[in-house]
């Protein structure tokens, strides 16, 4: 979000580290609900981002459910 210029920081709000992609989608605690309701067995970065159609629409929808403006 920093390099897009949407945060005047590139650290999460919840403090734990960056906010990167990998971030968001595996280890950010803020979104462990969502990111359980979405991939309860987990899933591997590279498949949330550049996987299937399936798998894409799963990490919009992720996306959605975390309210991150991007």
């Amino acid at each position: 979000m920093h390099r897009l210029g949407r945060s005047h920081t590139p650290n999460c709000p919840c403090e734990t580290g960056p906010q990167t992609p990998e971030h968001i989608l595996q280890t950010c605690p803020l979104h462990q609900e969502a990111r359980t309701d979405h991939w309860p067995q987990g899933a591997a970065l590279q498949e949330q981002l550049w996987g299937t159609k399936d798998s894409l629409i799963l990490s919009t929808s992720f996306i959605q459910a975390t309210k991150l403006e991007v």
